[in-house]
């Protein structure tokens, strides 16, 4: 009997950095999942249960039949299903800077820019009268 319990003590003292190891791990995930269910999320085991259904609902639909039947479409086909033709009429307003450069030489240089001032649009609203 003596000699069981030394042979048990001589093993628990050897192994003592592993069983602490085991058991800080074991106290973490505890944690880490009571912190999950007081914030809502689900806990790791629940995860680990919601993949593997995702994955066996993913073999049984055979995911690559279903891609080859539905192609991805283009980023721009979804914008033009959701786009909005809008009539406007612009109106721009210039104005002229002239420069007159005298320099060294004996030449005279004019220089002619454009600018707009003013952009004015008008809004086209729909027959609701609601803006889109």
């Amino acid at each position: 009997m003596m000699g069981t319990v030394l042979i048990i003590l001589i093993v628990l003292a050897l192994l003592w950095p592993w069983i602490l190891k085991w058991l800080r791990g074991f106290m973490a995930r505890r944690a880490e999942d009571m912190l999950r269910k007081m914030t809502g999320q689900p806990t790791r085991r629940q995860e680990r249960k919601m993949k593997r259904e995702r994955q066996r609902a993913d073999n049984t639909q055979s995911s690559r039949r279903q891609r080859r039947r539905h192609p991805a479409t283009h980023p721009a086909d979804e914008l033009r299903k959701v786009a909005v033709d809008v009539e406007y009429t612009e109106s721009v307003d210039y104005s002229e800077t002239s420069v007159i450069d005298n320099g060294k030489t004996s030449s005279r240089r004019e220089y002619h820019e454009q600018q707009v001032e003013d952009v004015k649009f008008t809004e086209i609203k729909d027959k609701t009268g609601k803006k889109e």
